[in-house]
């Protein structure tokens, strides 16, 4: 997270040029508040009781308080030491031996049913029968090859893990019924001591066994198990691992050439050793682990603020569900129209917050911004960028729209809708921030001065002013999030809320 200089006198956030501001998700925004508050706690005197004034006596502007700054913050936030907390898993030793000891079939299929249930992004890229028969040929002749296929063997345990995660909610889902034990107790207590292992832990620990370290003849199937076990490992917030899978998966579709079109004379398509795909199943199957792909290395890379390693004016994969299939073709997969509106999204989450953070990095950013009436630069790119935002919204398909009632209930949602909404408030929250950043360190910059000069607390006036356009910034900014914990209190209600599927507030694009 980048650490920023507040100059009292010139009223300028000095910045590193080039220097990336941090992951603009909700964790990180509180832990940079957290960071400005410990710079000043040697002059700001946190104590329980104190209320800020409302009252403004000068300027012309309507004034925006801060009440009870003391009681927003938990007492243990000054430790900024403290990294981002993920779930261990004690490594392994294995030999290039293997015994894999697969769950009985009917409970693999019951977690493949879950999983399709919960129609996850990932199961967008399904080819839902022939995968479900494969599957259940391997379970009947264990023998054959194929089989035995260390891409094979990885892709379905890591489908297995992925399957106990939701399993581990599955009476919420009601996707049959599970005899599993409600806890995982890791068979290594020595390095976990009174800790439990997650959902599907031991399925993932063989799964990334059997990822072929040397692999100069890629396969589709390499690059889907390294799709699922990033999945896994964002799941338990395994940040840093969950990236280095993308980006190999990233790396390895390059290689292939499946995120250009087949036809078209700068088409390089498939790797020269793959065979490529000549029916509608097997070319809509490739566009769609291609965006699969994507729309992973897209939110595992924003996650960690580190580059996508890709640009979008390389990319002529068709969308998917554009290729033309036959009625029971199309059974295969599952209709692509909710996933290519995430995808929309995801694409305009990019751009926007690309643009502004950069902005943000190469220039002065001044207090002025929040007093001009007419707004300053950074007010006005705001703005427009959520203008954009309210306008994709305003063009969702009817069936996919919501309605937020005065009373906060929220019809016309289901789970996928759910998702999609989450992700739309979260991406108008992001780009509205840099104004409510700037309202803060200019809050603080403010106290540290007065309370330098000895005034003490209860003289300190923590009054702002603000122009219309950045009370109105701020005041969109609450609503939204507003709007984001009533559609997470649907969910909630409908117990539609995994337990280790994801954070919530920087990764709402799980279903």
């Amino acid at each position: 997270m980048a650490k920023r200089r507040l100059n009292a006198v010139s009223g300028h956030i000095a910045r590193r040029r080039g220097e990336y501001l941090g992951d603009p998700s909700y964790q990180s925004f509180a832990e940079t508040i957290i960071a400005h508050i410990e710079i000043r706690k040697s002059s700001i005197r946190m104590r329980k009781g104190i209320t800020a004034t409302s009252d403004f006596q000068h300027g012309e502007y309507p004034a925006v308080s801060v009440v009870k700054l003391a009681r927003q913050v938990s007492p243990h936030v000054f430790d900024t030491t403290r990294k981002y907390t993920y779930v261990p898993i004690a490594p392994t030793q294995r030999s290039n031996q293997m015994t894999l000891r697969l769950p009985p079939k009917d409970y693999a299929l019951r977690l493949l049913a879950l999983l399709e249930a919960c129609l996850d992004f990932l199961a967008y890229s399904f080819v839902r029968q022939s995968l479900r028969q494969r599957i259940m040929d391997m379970y009947e002749h264990p023998h054959k090859p194929e089989h035995k296929n260390r891409n094979w063997l990885c892709k379905v345990l890591s489908l297995l893990a992925i399957g106990e995660l939701y399993g581990s909610e599955a009476g919420h889902h009601g996707v049959g019924s599970s005899k599993r034990p409600e806890v995982w107790t890791t068979s290594d207590t020595s390095a976990q001591p009174n800790s439990v292992d997650p959902p599907g832990v031991e399925y993932f620990r063989d799964a990334v066994e059997l990822l072929p370290k040397l692999d100069e003849e890629p396969s589709l199937e390499f690059i889907e198990a390294l799709c699922l076990l990033a999945y896994y490992s964002h799941s338990l917030n395994r940040q840093n691992e969950a990236y280095r899978y993308i980006g190999l998966a990233l790396r390895t579709s390059l290689i292939m050439g499946i995120h250009k079109s087949p036809s078209g004379e700068a088409a390089t398509f498939l790797h020269p050793t793959a065979k490529a795909p000549t029916t509608g199943i097997g070319r809509e199957g490739v566009n769609r682990l291609w965006w699969t792909v994507y729309f992973l290395n897209q939110l595992l890379s924003s996650k960690v603020g580190l580059p996508l390693g890709i640009s979008d004016s390389d990319i002529t994969a068709e969308p998917p569900g554009s290729i033309s299939l036959s009625e029971e073709e199309e059974l295969e997969f599952y209709p692509a129209r909710t996933f290519v509106i995430n995808l929309e999204l995801l694409k305009l989450r990019h751009q926007m917050t690309t643009s502004l953070y950069e902005y943000m990095k190469t220039q002065n950013i001044t207090y002025d911004e929040l007093v001009d009436p007419k707004g300053g630069p950074l007010v006005c790119q705001v703005l427009e960028y959520h203008s954009k935002l309210v306008y994709w919204e305003h063009n969702l398909p009817e069936d996919l729209k919501i309605c937020i009632h005065r009373d906060g209930t929220v019809s016309g949602l289901t789970r996928s809708i759910a998702t999609l909404y989450l992700c739309y408030y979260q991406v108008a929250t992001v780009v509205l921030r840099p104004i409510l950043d700037l309202v803060f360190n200019h809050l603080l910059a403010r106290l540290s001065e007065q309370t330098g000069q000895s005034l003490g607390m209860g003289a300190a006036d923590l009054c702002l002013p603000l122009s219309q356009q950045v009370q109105k910034v701020c005041e969109q900014t609450v609503a939204d999030a507003c709007n984001m914990i009533k559609v997470l209190t649907w969910l909630f209600n409908e117990n539609l809320i995994g337990m280790l599927l994801h954070d919530l507030f920087t990764g709402p694009f799980k279903h």
